[in-house]
């Protein structure tokens, strides 16, 4: 019998996520489908679930780490033992919806692509609310036209791996898998494939159920995500030099705003870490530094700090960092009050909120309008919605409100939010300053 697709999912110290992810979809298999399962040195009873779904389901293969080595290095022993024409991802944590399966065996059967994107949602399972398709990962399906092309809004776009169902040979021809990269893995996987396919096509039906992990997000902050950044800036880079791939102005621009994340994203995590870590990223770019400087002619990208000697380059880290923290320190001293309600909770939002954590600074509540957030706990404070803040104003009157957002449009709109329930401007700070 052929395998028309192969699930991958990687597993780690996910008990109390992975027997639903596998309920989700597993009795809706008949034909054409393995399950390959990887788990990567899981030290709770992950291993012992997944072992009694082999006994009921034969089209299940358990692969064991004896070593915990990552999901990147889990993704590809997933991919270097399927044997389906084509491959999807999925997290231990996430789900995929009723009548996901057929839906995925009939696209592939009728319409022969490269690549299928795949429509997801957001589950909250406090609330146990299923959110409507994310927009901002909206592809068009545009005839001739590459996927480039085709992305609804390419400042938003996210690059998860598990929306997308890939041709397997697409992968092995282009010698495509998961760089040895700790967070942010998908980025460059995603970024790959979509340089080398020559044909997709949209599931409209969504398939994918996808749970906001914030507690999981902010173990990877600080040393972890700015080194992660580096060998992202540096696949990125070579990505753009290679001569082999489909490259137009569209996939240009799409490379050059990856590139720009990983800068941006290093630089606000570099604030998190010590000396020794400083030191690692130090030598990481060194190595690195002969690809980053051609694209020191993109102004957005400020690559020219690595012409320094490398004996300076790490004096010149830790200065900055300094520099940017003196600068907190500052912001935070002409604060009238130290309650402080903290207003977005995304990768920059977690990472202001571990610093200002550190800086004896009194969190007394967070806010988010994404309904993907809510109610999920950060230390001891769940995220709540800006109606939370109108129903207790009288709790929070003398609180300063931080809105950690790099967009300045969007800082405009929530200030005006808080305007309308009664706050003044002089308790607003757009916290902006790293």
């Amino acid at each position: 019998m052929s395998i028309k697709l192969s699930i991958v999912i990687p597993v780690y110290n996910s008990e109390k996520y992975i027997k639903d992810c596998l309920k989700s979809f597993c009795y809706e298999i008949k034909k054409n489908v393995e399950v390959i399962i990887v788990d990567d040195f899981s030290k709770d009873s992950s291993l012992k679930i997944c072992q009694e779904f082999i006994k009921r389901f034969n089209f299940i293969k358990l692969i064991r780490i004896d070593k915990n080595q990552g999901v990147s290095y889990a993704r590809n022993t997933g991919i270097k033992n399927s044997k389906g024409k084509y491959l999807c991802f999925l997290d231990s944590d996430d789900k995929l919806l009723s009548g996901s399966i057929k839906n995925i065996l009939n696209n592939i059967d009728n319409n022969k692509k490269d690549l299928f994107v795949l429509r997801y949602i957001t589950f909250n399972q406090r609330i146990k609310k299923k959110n409507s398709v994310n927009k901002n990962q909206i592809i068009r399906s545009i005839p001739n036209k590459p996927i480039f092309a085709s992305i609804k809004n390419l400042n938003q776009f996210e690059l998860y791996c598990w929306n997308f169902v890939v041709k397997k040979e697409l992968l092995k021809k282009n010698n495509i898998n998961f760089r040895n990269i700790k967070t942010a893995e998908d980025w460059i996987f995603v970024s790959e494939i979509f340089c080398y396919l020559k044909s997709f096509s949209v599931i409209e039906q969504p398939v994918y159920c996808h749970r906001v992990q914030i507690e999981s997000l902010g173990r990877k902050m600080g040393y972890v995500r700015a080194d992660s950044n580096v060998r992202i800036m540096f696949n990125v880079s070579n990505l753009i030099n290679s001569r082999k791939s489909n490259f137009n102005n569209k996939s240009t621009d799409f490379l050059l705003r990856i590139l720009s994340l990983a800068y941006q994203d290093l630089f606000f995590n570099i604030i998190l870490c010590n000396k020794t870590e400083i030191k690692k990223i130090t030598s990481l770019l060194i190595r690195y530094k002969k690809n980053l400087l051609k694209f020191e002619k993109f102004k957005f990208i400020n690559f020219s700090f690595l012409k320094l000697q490398n004996k300076d380059l790490q004096t010149y880290l830790v200065n900055n960092n300094n520099k940017k923290k003196k600068l907190i320190r500052n912001f935070l001293n002409i604060l009238t009050e130290k309650n402080v309600i903290l207003f977005c909770i995304g990768q920059y939002g977690r990472i202001v909120f571990k610093y200002l954590l550190k800086s004896k600074v009194k969190i007394v509540a967070i806010i988010d309008n994404n309904d993907a957030y809510q109610n999920k706990k950060i230390n001891h404070l769940r995220v709540k919605k800006i109606n939370y803040l109108q129903k207790n104003k009288k709790s929070f009157f003398k609180s300063n409100l931080l809105i950690v957002n790099k967009n300045r449009s969007d800082f405009k709109k929530i200030k005006l939010q808080l305007f309308k329930i009664g706050f003044v401007k002089k308790k607003i700070y757009h916290f902006n300053l790293i």
